[in-house]
Parts: structure tokens; C-alpha cells; sequence
């Protein structure tokens, strides 16, 4: 899976917020997206093989933004920063742990269909 990410034009993350963060296997991703960083010892520098795609996060937690999804955000706004990568967020706060709670959320789901629309056409 890693190895096709540079070949998307967008990749979207989706995560819980656990303790400040995003889940453990996320952040197992996130740290082997170190890979795809290439360093040219002899003129010093690196290129970063997502400096084309956009990233996307979509993150829920049970209580307000600050300090966890803010904390999950900036996490991905910083790593979209050093690639190079274009980034979005849609952030839920407040959110249900009840699927069905999120589906039947309408205000949601307009911004989720709106939020698609936004990153398809990055």
C-alpha cells in the first residue's frame, strides 16, 4: 500500500482522536511515509514523493476541537507542509460513538458530500 501512494492524486486519512491523536495504526502509516522521503547527501536537501498529492483528513472525536482534534489536524497539516502535499481537513467534533447516530446526522452529511466534492477537485 505504501509503495502506490505516490501514484494517487489525493490521499484521505480517517481516524478517531485517541488520547490527542490519531489511532496507533494510522500513526504506524504516517511514520512509514517516512520512506518515501528521498535525501541527496551530495547537494543536500530531499525530495519528498507526495509534493504532487493533495492529503485529506477526516476526524472525529466526543468532545470539542481543542485540544485533541486540533492536535490530530496540525499533526497532518505539518506532515502536508514538509512534503510539499496540498492538505484539507473536515474535523467532527462532538461526534457519536453510534454510527448510526452519524448517519442519521444531516448537517453532516452535507458537509461530508460537500468536503468529497472539495478534495476530488484539488
Amino acid at each position: 500500500m505504501l509503495a502506490r501512494i505516490p501514484s494517487a492524486d489525493v490521499v484521505v486519512f480517517a481516524t478517531p482522536t485517541y488520547f490527542f491523536g490519531p489511532t496507533a495504526q494510522l500513526k504506524t502509516l504516517l511514520d512509514r511515509m517516512y520512506s518515501l522521503i528521498k535525501f541527496n547527501s551530495d547537494a543536500g536537501g530531499y525530495v519528498h514523493r507526495l509534493e504532487h498529492i493533495a492529503l485529506a483528513l477526516i476526524a472525529t472525536a466526543g468532545g470539542g476541537v481543542q485540544p485533541g482534534l486540533q492536535l490530530v489536524e496540525e499533526t497532518f497539516k505539518t506532515i502536508a507542509g514538509f512534503s510539499g502535499a496540498g492538505f484539507d481537513s473536515l474535523l467532527v467534533p462532538n461526534a457519536s460513538m453510534y454510527s448510526d447516530d452519524l448517519k442519521q446526522d444531516r448537517d453532516l452529511r452535507e458537509k461530508a458530500i460537500a468536503f468529497g466534492r472539495k478534495i476530488a477537485t484539488a
